[in-house]
């Protein structure tokens, strides 16, 4: 039966790999094109580009070859919102980038990755460099995230744990996505995906069969009278009881 299992897996894995590069040809590599020349205002707003991003992400979750479970994806509002969502897996950001369904949208994302050759061109033009463990950087990024979205229509999207964890557990938050939702007066939209680390680990090279869940929660909205600690408690909370 094991034998039979991990023959499976990897005729799943093979069908998955072979189809990345038709999906590279006929849409990844044109959107790194449009990404390139298409000027500032058309990654700012709903349209073509955003569309076929839309095509990107759902067909991304669809290569895995695994059922996908979305519960309560209506819950992302059309006003722009700050979406926040646990991090275990490479596969959050195109099940994430999929509950957009179009909407225009900016990450919070590592510098690193800003750097990298491949998904720098898209985070230059759809993203906010932050540092996960250099203070005076990392803050200069928020603020300038802050600036940019005052007058932003786009939806922002952080992982506030900081990084990737396989682990099960909900990790300490960092505060950045209360001091957006106090300044731009934005709703808080949660996001727990259970299963992706398990599919596809940080060191993982084959995927492992298991359904892809996206849990939407309730808006939540700073009160006057909370801090900010107390805000980013109110929503961790929320991640602990859906992981329990």
């Amino acid at each position: 039966m094991a034998i039979y299992t991990r023959a499976v897996q990897i005729l799943r894995n093979c069908l998955s790999y072979a189809l990345c590069p038709l999906l590279a040809i006929l849409l990844i590599i044109p959107l790194v094109v449009i990404f390139l020349v298409a000027p500032e205002r058309y990654t700012s707003q709903r349209g073509p580009v955003f569309w076929i991003l839309d095509i990107v992400y759902c067909t991304l979750t669809l290569v895995f070859l695994m059922p996908r479970k979305w519960y309560n994806a209506n819950r992302i509002p059309d006003e722009p919102a700050i979406i926040v969502a646990n991090h275990q897996s490479s596969l959050d950001i195109p099940v994430v980038g999929a509950l957009m369904r179009g909407a225009p949208h900016i990450w919070y994302a590592l510098s690193d990755y800003t750097k990298h050759p491949f998904y720098g061109i898209f985070l230059r033009r759809i993203g906010i460099s932050v540092y996960a463990h250099k203070s005076g950087a990392s803050a200069r990024g928020l603020l300038y995230g802050l600036r940019m979205l005052r007058d932003d229509p786009r939806h922002v999207i952080v992982f506030p744990e900081g990084g990737r964890y396989t682990d099960g557990s909900i990790h300490e938050f960092y505060r950045g996505f209360a001091v957006l939702a106090r300044q731009t007066g934005r709703p808080v939209v949660p996001i727990y995906m259970p299963n992706n680390g398990a599919i596809f680990g940080p060191d993982d090279y084959l995927t492992t069969y298991h359904p892809i869940v996206a849990k939407v929660g309730q808006s939540f909205y700073l009160q006057e009278e909370e801090t900010d600690e107390q805000f980013v408690q109110r929503v961790r909370d929320w991640f602990i009881q859906q992981a329990e």
